[in-house]
């Protein structure tokens, strides 16, 4: 279950991307597909076996020199946001609950490769069971449509990572074991990753809903091709309770250097849940000159 704002804030990111590489190369016939990864930050409801998704952050990244055509996940530089994030998540008690990343079309809609696979099975040993994959797929190079699609590894590629029985993978993109396992009645070490994938469903939470965290998604979110310069400018007109309510500005004040993430960011976070009242925010409004 995903908060839809969520969801429309990095398929748009994707989707502008694209355009952008189209026009500039628009000579070529073949055009590369932009690559974005994200941690997906919400809730694992145990007692329906569910997962909501109420927000995407999306940390520094590096896909390679080709990354339209990598089969393989983003290696992540040093995130000097870290610590705000953890920062903002505990005080909102949210936890990492899955990723998310876009990519091309993929011979035979593989839905995840088999480093996909191998990762995201690690990923769920560590962070449970619920924890999901949503990717943003365009299936064919002549269609410029994308979409969403949820998936899941097998309790199997969980027990074999468990056992440090996935070797690596090989040049045709699949999984190689260290020892034999049935598959299809028989037994072996080169397996299809498509094997171990579970599809999981996606259902829609409209933005500020009963069942979402957040009531706005329209701040900047970090790490994207324009910067935040001036700090005034960005919180200017945007310190109210509405506003304050979305997790990329929480980010941005857990981060900046006008606040202090013991003392002032927990007001913040307060006044967006609903626990302070707006007069909370006066002080800060001062600040940034809106008095």
């Amino acid at each position: 279950r995903i908060d839809t704002s969520a969801a429309n804030l990095f398929q748009g990111y994707v989707q502008q991307h694209n355009l952008y590489q189209q026009q500039a190369k628009s000579s070529s016939s073949s055009q590369p597909f932009f690559r974005r990864f994200g941690w997906l930050y919400g809730r694992f409801d145990e007692k329906t076996q569910s997962t909501f998704v109420d927000a995407i952050y999306e940390p520094p990244q590096d896909w390679g020199k080709d990354s339209s055509s990598s089969s393989t996940l983003p290696t992540f530089p040093v995130d000097k946001l870290e610590s705000g994030i953890s920062r903002v998540t505990e005080l909102l008690g949210l936890k990492r609950v899955g990723v998310v990343f876009s990519h091309g079309p993929r011979a035979g809609n593989q839905p995840l490769t088999a480093s996909e696979v191998a990762t995201i099975a690690n990923w769920q040993v560590t962070y449970g069971p619920l924890f999901i994959v949503l990717t943003l797929s365009q299936k064919t190079s002549a269609s410029k449509d994308v979409s969403f699609e949820a998936f899941q590894v097998s309790e199997q590629a969980m027990d074999l990572v468990r056992m440090g029985r996935i070797e690596g993978t090989t040049e045709e993109q699949k999984l190689k074991l260290k020892s034999p396992v049935v598959v299809e009645m028989a037994q072996s070490t080169v397996v299809d990753p498509s094997w171990f994938v579970v599809n999981v469903p996606v259902v829609a939470l409209a933005a500020g809903g009963p069942k979402t965290v957040f009531k706005s998604c329209s701040f900047t979110p970090a790490n994207r091709d324009t910067s935040i310069i001036d700090p005034v400018e960005a919180l200017r007109g945007k310190l109210t309770p509405e506003k304050i309510s979305d997790f990329h500005l929480l980010v941005f004040v857990a981060n900046c250097e006008l606040f202090s993430p013991s003392t002032d960011l927990p007001v913040f976070v307060d006044v967006a849940m609903g626990r302070l009242g707006n007069e909370s925010l006066e002080g800060y409004k001062l600040i940034i000159g809106e008095f």
